[in-house]
């Protein structure tokens, strides 16, 4: 974890108790799904393309023309995706 993400573990996640945020990512929030990076936030835009872009997303999440969800959902787990696995 860089500095930066360090502090945004310890902003996001107010459970933390004083334990250092990365011994707790390491002991306790990876196997609870948190993340340990802060990337950086898609605007709607950049979601639509990433979903676009990548037949596998479109599988586990649909695709915009077949949302039965709000969009605003399908953006946010689309941004989820791309901060824990999709951005390099």
């Amino acid at each position: 974890m860089t500095t930066e993400d360090v502090e945004c573990y310890s902003s996001t996640y107010s459970d933390l108790n004083g334990m250092d945020p990365r011994k707790h990512y390491i002991t306790v929030g990876k196997d609870q799904g948190r993340q340990q990076h802060c990337g950086k936030n898609l605007t709607d835009y950049e979601a639509s393309q990433y979903i676009n872009r990548y037949p596998d997303i479109q599988y586990e999440y649909g695709v915009e023309e077949e949302v039965t969800t709000s969009y605003e959902t399908l953006y946010q787990n689309v941004r989820e995706h791309y901060i824990s696995h999709g951005q390099k």
